[in-house]
C-alpha cells in the first residue's frame, strides 16, 4: 500500500507540474 500511494503521489505530481489541473483532473490519479 506504501508503494501504491508513493506512486499515486509521483504521477499526479508530475502531471501538475507538467500541465495545470484545468487540462488534467487529480480525480484521474486517485
Amino acid at each position: 500500500a506504501t508503494t501504491r500511494r508513493t506512486h499515486v503521489q509521483s504521477g499526479a505530481a508530475r502531471v501538475a507540474r507538467h500541465q495545470p489541473a484545468s487540462l488534467r483532473r487529480p480525480t484521474r490519479f486517485f
